[in-house]
């Protein structure tokens, strides 16, 4: 599991230390970081020439005297136990016991199953070790040791989001645990990397990820969703872009905390909302990823008619004046898409609207920003279609003047207990 240090962390770790040697040697990897982003300049209080504790023998035997683990000693004293490492005085230290556990140790059933009693719920089992927590779920032995009390559509959910106020950017969504949710969005205790949409815009941007902003507690799947869908109209009547990669609300997306255990029959009745392949994965992606998982999507024969349909002159045509541009109509069909542009008939759907020309961001000048951005009716959209144009006009401060932003109303009441309140939305 890795840790992704951030500038914010590894320069309050920096604070407590006195010289770059003492920081290498208490914390070594916010020091590795620091030094491979180029961070420590600014630590301008660090003494130069500065040396910490010359970690010889007895110094080393003195400091580990108190400790009852090596674990511990690592932990608390990381310069005087990698030199005692380094040289092998570790063996030295009789009293000391061994923390961790030999390779495969935990495949045995027992032993996770004495390690799951010593916890009263799920997430207090992913807290306390979630290493052994992963490999419960792997095994497939979690319900044996801690079964499901409550059905996944009972849980109680708080819908929140994540504003990135210097860009204007936004992420909603909905969870059954805000601090399980909160670490994970700042790249704490994920297993393996961390793919949340929050920490890797913060950390593209250089900047830290803000403190959640909670709208609703104590919801029902059915409210949440309903209400992590109010929540993101506001959002984007207001001007927000919204760094939401799937859709939200009633029917869409994740419902928090866990994923949908999508059937055979629930998959089938979803599938049936949809024409093809392209549309149901675009509209329902786990569903899809499940029938495409256990080879149900065979049974879908009105996809693979419709993707077998001969594409004429006329039947592209009539599907193209269903869509604005090249690009809508190309991500809509594809293989109507595909045949006319095989056969050159895209110039005589003369409704598209002809695409800006691709440029270095170097290019954009107002002139060129201006043309991208009268063909987009929101921010979103914008920065969607043209990324290079959206960012040149934001740095310029033009994006004011293509598209206004209105500005939110202000929620602070919110903070304490959101659930007694209602949210009006403006116009």
């Amino acid at each position: 599991m890795r840790h992704i240090w951030t500038y914010d962390e590894c320069y309050e770790l920096a604070k407590t230390c006195r010289c770059s040697s003492e920081f290498a040697e208490k914390h070594p990897r916010a020091h590795n970081a620091a030094i491979r982003h180029k961070w420590i300049k600014d630590y301008t209080w660090f003494v130069r020439g500065l040396r910490s504790i010359r970690w010889t023998y007895d110094a080393c035997y003195k400091e580990a005297q108190k400790y009852t683990t090596r674990l511990e000693f690592q932990k608390k004293c990381s310069g005087a136990y990698a030199k005692a490492l380094q040289r092998g005085w570790l063996d030295d230290y009789d009293w000391m016991t061994l923390q961790f556990k030999p390779k495969g140790y935990w495949n045995d059933y027992d032993r996770v199953k004495e390690e799951a009693k010593k916890y009263s719920s799920r997430t207090e089992f992913y807290k306390g070790n979630q290493f052994v927590y992963y490999i419960a779920i792997k095994n497939g032995w979690m319900e044996d040791f801690i079964p499901s009390k409550i059905d996944l559509k009972e849980r109680i959910r708080c819908v929140y989001s994540y504003e990135f106020k210097e860009f204007n950017v936004v992420y909603v969504g909905l969870t059954d645990d805000k601090e399980r949710r909160h670490l994970q969005h700042l790249g704490i205790n994920s297993f393996g990397k961390s793919n949340s949409p929050v920490l890797i815009f913060a950390r593209d941007h250089k900047t830290s990820v803000p403190e959640p902003k909670y709208w609703y507690d104590n919801c029902t799947v059915a409210e949440a969703q309903k209400y992590e869908d109010e929540v993101v109209k506001h959002y984007e009547k207001n001007g927000w872009i919204l760094l939401n990669r799937a859709k939200t609300g009633i029917g869409h997306g994740s419902i928090g905390g866990a994923a949908r255990k999508w059937t055979k029959k629930e998959c089938y009745d979803e599938a049936r909302k949809y024409n093809s392949r392209t549309e149901f994965s675009a509209n329902c992606q786990s569903a899809y990823a499940k029938a495409l998982r256990k080879g149900w999507i065979d049974d879908y024969v009105w996809f693979s008619t419709l993707g077998n349909r001969k594409w004429t002159y006329e039947t592209c045509y009539n599907e193209a004046r269903k869509y604005k541009t090249r690009w809508d109509f190309g991500k809509g069909n594809h293989h109507a898409y595909q045949t006319a542009s095989q056969n050159k008939w895209l110039d005589d759907y003369y409704w598209f609207e002809k695409p800006i020309p691709k440029v270095s961001p170097r290019k954009w000048t107002y002139e060129a920003c201006r043309d991208a951005a009268r063909n987009c009716s929101t921010r979103s959209e914008f920065v969607k279609r043209y990324k290079g144009a959206y960012e040149a006009s934001r740095k310029n401060g033009w994006i004011d003047k293509f598209i206004p932003v209105k500005r939110l109303n202000q929620f602070s009441s919110y903070t304490n207990n959101p659930a007694q309140y209602s949210i009006s939305f403006d116009n």
